[in-house]
C-alpha cells in the first residue's frame, strides 16, 4: 500500500512538472508571437506615417503601447492615408 501511494505521489509531481514546462513553453510562443505582431504593427505605422508626410507617433511613443493600440493606431493611419487628398485628377 505504502509503495503504490509513493508511486501516486512520484507520478503526480511528474505529471505537474511536465505541464509547468509545457505551459510555460506555450507562453513563450505566445510572448514571441505577440513580440512580432507589436513589431509588424510599429513598421505599418512608421511607412503610413512616411506616406502621410507627418510624424504623429515617435519610436518611443509606439514602444510603450499595447498591441490593441497599435491596432487602433493602424487603422486611424490607414484611414486617413485612404482619404488623403491625391492632389491631381483621376485617369
Amino acid at each position: 500500500m505504502y509503495e503504490l501511494r509513493k508511486k501516486a505521489e512520484i507520478d503526480y509531481q511528474w505529471g505537474l512538472k511536465a505541464a509547468k514546462r509545457e505551459g510555460r513553453e506555450e507562453g513563450i510562443e505566445i510572448g514571441e508571437a505577440r513580440g512580432e505582431a507589436r513589431g509588424e504593427a510599429r513598421g505599418i505605422i512608421k511607412a503610413l506615417q512616411e506616406i502621410l508626410g507627418i510624424l504623429i507617433y515617435s519610436d518611443k511613443e509606439l514602444h510603450t503601447r499595447s498591441l490593441e493600440e497599435l491596432g487602433t493606431i493602424v487603422a486611424e493611419l490607414r484611414t486617413r492615408t485612404l482619404n488623403r487628398p491625391t492632389g491631381g485628377d483621376a485617369i
